[in-house]
């Protein structure tokens, strides 16, 4: 079996994308950025989520999921 990883320097330049993407779609309902990220991760989960892969997919979903907290604390910090 061919075992395949994705390219780091890709897939941090993807997740910089998507926390600009977030940072616009901040003032949208919350309902319509949920929907727009899940389809994001399930088209990262189907294009990279092949055997030998796991660990790059759950370091992306983990990074993608802290990016909507950073970004609500940041905000509240400068709300203060």
């Amino acid at each position: 079996m061919v075992g395949r990883k994705t390219i780091k320097k890709r897939m941090i330049s993807t997740l910089k994308d998507i926390k600009l993407s977030l940072r616009r779609r901040l003032h949208r309902p919350i309902a319509e950025t949920g929907q727009w990220l899940q389809r994001v991760l399930s088209g990262h989960q189907n294009y990279f989520g092949v055997p030998c892969n796991y660990g790059s997919v759950q370091f992306f979903f983990r990074r993608v999921g802290w990016i909507p907290i950073a970004t609500l604390s940041l905000l509240c910090r400068n709300m203060e």
